[in-house]
């Protein structure tokens, strides 16, 4: 599925007498029908948690040990990407990594990580 199948409801003729300027109003998106593109499944509370426990309660980047006051669950390709709520696009991260990752792609995000460690290493970085 590309860019474009995102699910998408529509709503029911006897609900647009309440619709915005978008045409769905707060009772539409409540009445609305799912369309054949909502098929895509999202992650289970039971899948979160093995998820979890795969990952020993620890960052999948940074390796931190991961508390539920520090943890997020992120996107490894982000939704606005094109990417799911499916298990194997999601993975937990500490707070603070995934603030910095923010919707950049996993891939990119270790390029910029890797950039910054080797030019801390080969004492490039100002201070």
């Amino acid at each position: 599925m590309g860019h474009d199948d995102k699910a998408r409801t529509e709503p029911d003729d006897s609900t647009r007498k309440n619709a915005g300027s978008d045409g769905m109003g707060c009772e539409d998106l409540q009445r609305s029908k799912p369309t054949i593109e909502t098929t895509k499944k999202k992650a289970t509370a039971a899948e979160l948690k093995q998820l979890l426990e795969r990952q020993q309660y620890c960052c999948a980047l940074s390796g931190l040990p991961l508390t539920p006051d520090d943890s997020a669950l992120d996107h490894i390709v982000s939704v606005g990407d094109g990417g799911t709520h499916e298990i194997n696009n999601l993975q937990w991260l500490n707070v603070d990594v995934n603030r910095m990752k923010g919707s950049m792609t996993q891939s990119r995000f270790l390029s910029i990580i890797r950039m910054i460690a080797d030019n801390e290493k080969n004492g490039k970085v100002l201070r």
